[in-house]
């Protein structure tokens, strides 16, 4: 195997873990607006958070280096357009994932705990805000995010 299959093979490794965590964080969001109990919701939002630091963000880490080895390896530069939109991509997706969607499954686990501490089983004010609209728009762009990586990726524009 040469540098440049194993290179394309990592890259693609990683991108395949960014989707499988899309995929999980969005079945447990969804599966969030359908908990019965607190214990339930906890569950699924933790599971969203586990998602996105132990599996999205260790497959955008080996996406980037390994697709950055890649353009180099392969003669791009790196100032051509969609190597820079697909940066800028990156950079604005875990941005929002990491400075938005993680600290707002955070607060909102610990406001399900506070629930739970004070004995109380009311968690629909809780779901209502998770599936705010807001919520829904900025899920739906991580997720349609990779739709825009595999096009930048695939047709290469500007190449």
């Amino acid at each position: 195997m040469s540098l440049y299959e194993f290179l394309v093979i990592a890259h693609i490794a990683g991108a395949f873990l960014m989707v499988a965590a899309a995929g999980i964080t969005t079945a447990a969001a969804v599966m969030s607006g359908r908990a019965q109990t607190p214990g339930e919701l906890i569950a699924w939002l933790s599971l969203q958070r586990a998602s996105e630091l132990f599996v999205n963000t260790p497959g955008a880490l080996i996406a980037i280096v390994f697709g950055s080895w890649l353009v180099s390896e392969a003669g791009y530069e790196f100032s051509e357009a969609w190597i820079s939109a697909a940066y800028t991509l990156w950079l604005v997706a875990m941005a929002v994932d990491h400075g938005w969607f993680l600290p707002f499954v955070r607060r909102h686990r610990a406001r399900v705990l506070e629930l739970q501490a004070a004995g109380s089983n009311d968690i629909r004010e809780i779901q209502a805000s998770l599936g705010s609209p807001l919520a829904m728009a900025i899920g739906l762009a991580l997720n349609l995010s990779f739709v825009v990586f595999l096009v930048l990726m695939v047709l290469r524009p500007g190449a």
